[in-house]
């Protein structure tokens, strides 16, 4: 399976919990990429993406030593896994060598080390969302190109209009139509 690069749009508080998620945003297809941060993680990219350092190196600050000093350096940091809504991060090195790890060790390399994401492509499909630029504005501040807005069904479900072809189709063949589904019905 092929990888997509995403952006890392930041970091926000969402909900009346204000937890943390880091928004990553698929540009071609202008889709979000939602991954929720335990508190401490989350705080820590927050820093790292502010370009704060702590006055005492720790854990990421060792990590991206050792990588500097090695022969190896690292070829790609993609999110590679999704599951019940648990996300795996894998950093793969120059000589082929994988190391699984967490989305938010990864996001934070990423910063520090000023190196691109990318998200497998069937991650990002399972998992992302599509939001009017409207919304990305309001929620993330994040300005989406309205120029390169996708066209072809701006309100798919799935954000790919051959795939919601395909699943009409489905269902039309295993005989369900819309009003069995109860979306017709008055005072609905």
């Amino acid at each position: 399976m092929s990888t997509i690069p995403v952006r890392l749009c930041g970091v926000f508080p969402i909900g009346p919990e204000n937890f943390l998620c880091a928004v990553l945003l698929w540009e071609e297809r202008q889709r979000f990429l939602p991954v929720w941060l335990p508190p401490v993680e989350g705080a820590q990219l927050v820093g790292r993406i502010a370009e704060w350092e702590p006055k005492r190196p720790d854990t990421h600050d060792v990590l991206v030593e050792i990588i500097e000093q090695s022969a190896n350096g690292i070829s790609a940091l993609e999110i590679s896994s999704y599951y019940n809504g648990v996300f795996m991060g894998k950093i793969t090195m120059d000589n082929g060598t994988e190391i699984d790890c967490r989305p938010s060790d990864l996001f934070v390399i990423a910063s520090m080390m000023d190196l691109p994401i990318e998200v497998d492509e069937l991650v990002v499909n399972q998992a992302s969302i599509w939001l009017s630029p409207e919304d990305a504005v309001d929620y993330f501040d994040v300005q989406l190109d309205t120029d390169t807005q996708p066209q072809d069904h701006p309100e798919s479900a799935s954000g790919d209009a051959q795939a919601d072809a395909d699943f009409q189709q489905l269902m039309r063949d295993l005989g369900v139509e819309e009003g069995d589904l109860g979306f017709d019905q008055p005072g609905e």
